[in-house]
């Protein structure tokens, strides 16, 4: 597939096949996305996932013809499980700790907020194309299993730094994530562990909550909406300096 696009006009050129198609901003933008984690895609299926959509609910019988070419179904063998944890490593990290900031730490997280998770993308209540493609592959008893195994984990260890001095914030956090900030119990549900979580990702995490990109927990969203920018980012670089 070629995309060939003219930004800032009403309309764009789409080259499939030899067929050039006019199209919309939003469509051209899903239409990439997808060719963007094809090769992802491609590697799980071989590794035992088995999808029922690539994109899903697409917007539009145009757009599901266009994108609705078949990936071909592969049987999950029967330790279909283990293949997944493994495969998690290639973005969350061969060694607990992922190469990319903005991706969390799993290792050691509290086994109700993956299984949560894991649900939340498998019913659209989060929103993660790959995350979602992995999720709906998933039986119920392979998301308690996944996450089982990375909940049983420890915690990677990483070098210590100087803690900041505590935002004010923090104190509120304690509340649902306990006082360590390892996660807890919570009338909200299972909160996660958030002590030597990656700056990155809480920041990113933090404003999706703020502005309603991230709505899978009404309490956070909450929060985050009353809370400044700096506000969010000294709260982010505190619990990553708590190794």
């Amino acid at each position: 597939m070629r995309l060939h696009t003219r930004r800032g006009a009403k309309f764009q050129i789409l080259n499939i096949g030899g067929r050039r198609i006019r199209q919309d901003d939003a469509l051209i933008e899903r239409l990439e996305e997808r060719s963007r984690i094809m090769p992802f895609l491609d590697q799980m299926r071989l590794s035992g996932f088995v999808f029922s959509s690539v994109l899903k609910r697409p917007r539009g019988h145009i757009f599901a013809a266009l994108v609705a070419w078949p990936l071909g179904a592969v049987a999950a063998p029967a330790d279909s499980v283990g293949t997944k944890v493994h495969l998690c490593a290639s973005c969350h990290g061969t060694n607990g700790l992922p190469s990319d900031q903005t991706v969390p730490i799993i290792w050691g997280q509290q086994p109700g907020y993956i299984k949560k998770q894991l649900s939340d993308y498998k019913n659209d209540d989060r929103d993660s194309q790959i995350m979602s493609s992995i999720a709906e592959s998933l039986s119920d008893s392979d998301v308690s299993r996944i996450a089982a195994y990375f909940g049983g984990a420890a915690w990677p260890a990483q070098p210590k730094v100087s803690l900041p001095a505590a935002p004010a914030a923090i104190a509120s956090c304690m509340v649902c994530h306990g006082a360590n900030l390892t996660g807890a119990a919570s009338p909200a549900g299972t909160a996660p562990h958030l002590a030597g979580q990656n700056a990155p990702y809480l920041i990113d995490t933090m404003t999706a909550y703020a502005n309603g990109e991230r709505a899978n927990s009404p309490l956070m969203a909450s929060l985050m909406h009353n809370l400044s920018t700096a506000d969010r980012k000294a709260i982010a670089g505190y619990l990553a300096a708590m190794r």
